[in-house]
């Protein structure tokens, strides 16, 4: 009788922890964090609008921008720039000038043509001068021999220090293109559809946080009075104020995120 009264009380012990287990087990699990929402400072999925879909309340204000299909075949997700008046403009602020912190910098973008001058910008938010801001361009034929045409460059001001990638974009073809800078080492990286393209030296200057240069997307900011302005169309883009990993920017590229 004791030993039925000990293997009794022994089932009604497991029977208990075993559902205490259960009272601990969340009904509601959470969902895995989305890593490419850490960061995000700035989100522009060019939807129809230049809303910001970060939460940021970024959001820009596009002139003569055409609605086009984007690069994932799916209408009204990319903006057609005409080289000539199209635009966007976000206003400044503080984290906008990217100062002393990690960044990364990514966007789908098509080349109609290369510019005559020596850039057209894909992002702008500088003044003439060294140490200005910064810009995220192609170089266009007036760079040349000094950049390879149609490559990818990253530059805070005149003369100053840049990088610029290994590899050109071809005109009339959907590329996603990704700079990243690093602040504790000064260096950018260059990655072309996910893969690196490049890096610069160790000696970039970390974009000036006094300058108040609104942000210009498909155009220099017109007081620079130049005209590297973009013939072509911008698709998704996002800033972080982090250095991306390898495999995320993977995952921006094919679309898994």
């Amino acid at each position: 009788m004791k030993n039925f009264t000990l293997i009794f009380s022994s089932l009604l012990l497991i029977v208990f922890a075993n559902s205490c287990k259960k009272l601990n087990t969340d009904p509601y699990p959470k969902p895995p964090i989305d890593s490419l929402k850490i960061g995000l400072l700035a989100y522009y999925p060019f939807n129809g609008n230049t809303y910001d879909g970060s939460g940021n309340n970024l959001n820009g204000f596009g002139y003569n921008l055409i609605s086009i299909t984007g690069p994932n075949g799916a209408p009204k997700s990319a903006y057609a720039f005409n080289g000539i008046s199209s635009y966007m403009v976000t206003t400044d602020v503080p984290r906008l000038r990217l100062s002393n912190t990690d960044f990364t910098i990514n966007t789908w973008i098509k080349l109609n043509s290369y510019n005559q001058s020596y850039r057209a910008e894909i992002l702008s938010k500088r003044y003439t001068g060294n140490e200005q801001g910064y810009d995220f361009s192609i170089n266009g034929y007036a760079n040349q021999p000094a950049a390879t045409l149609g490559t990818v460059n990253f530059g805070v001001g005149g003369t100053s220090q840049g990088g610029t990638s290994n590899s050109a974009l071809d005109l009339n073809k959907w590329y996603m293109v990704t700079v990243v800078y690093t602040v504790a080492n000064h260096q950018l990286t260059f990655y072309k559809d996910g893969v690196f393209d490049g890096s610069s030296t160790a000696n970039v200057a970390s974009p000036n946080g006094t300058i108040q240069a609104p942000l210009y997307v498909g155009k220099d900011n017109p007081s620079n009075n130049t005209g590297y302005v973009l013939d072509g169309a911008l698709g998704d883009w996002r800033i972080y104020i982090r250095a991306l990993k390898t495999k995320e920017i993977t995952a921006l590229s094919t679309g898994a995120h």
